[in-house]
């Protein structure tokens, strides 16, 4: 697989895997306080409510809503670190990995001190950790069809 090729799929992987766990937190649970600022600026949260109204009676399992989000955030933002370093990974890149992994698990960490708004949940260090080893082996997997 050629190079550009490899970045059009991970480009491509990172933004639906972004954009999934956006509705998910958008329509399916009740969005956080940023999503409502940026709807309310772009003058969407009408239309955001209404797309709501047709899951409020649909029942989805507690990982979906609440573990699947950070599992694609992280493997959106590995992906993405990756896809800027050419999918290499020596100490160069390592140092970028470590910090992603880092500032997902200072998040969750800060919910727990309460310094950023949420639950935590050791569940959720455990999602965020698989997006960044789904990204890693996505990572290895192209490198060795190269």
């Amino acid at each position: 697989m050629k190079q550009s090729t490899k970045k059009i799929v991970a480009l491509f992987l990172s933004l639906i895997s972004l954009f999934i766990g956006i509705f998910i937190y958008s329509f399916l649970r009740i969005p956080p306080f940023i999503l409502n600022k940026l709807y309310a600026l772009t003058k969407t949260q009408n239309w955001v409510q209404s797309v709501r109204t047709n899951f409020t009676n649909t029942e989805f399992p507690e990982w979906i809503l609440y573990g699947l989000p950070d599992l694609l955030w992280m493997f959106s933002f590995m992906l993405f670190i990756l896809m800027i370093w050419n999918f290499r990974l020596n100490r160069h890149s390592l140092i970028w990995i470590i910090g992603a992994i880092c500032i997902g698990l200072a998040y969750e960490f800060f919910q727990l001190t309460e310094i950023t708004p949420g639950v935590f949940d050791f569940k959720d260090i455990g999602y965020i950790l698989t997006g960044a080893l789904l990204a890693l082996l996505f990572t290895i997997k192209i490198k060795r069809n190269a």
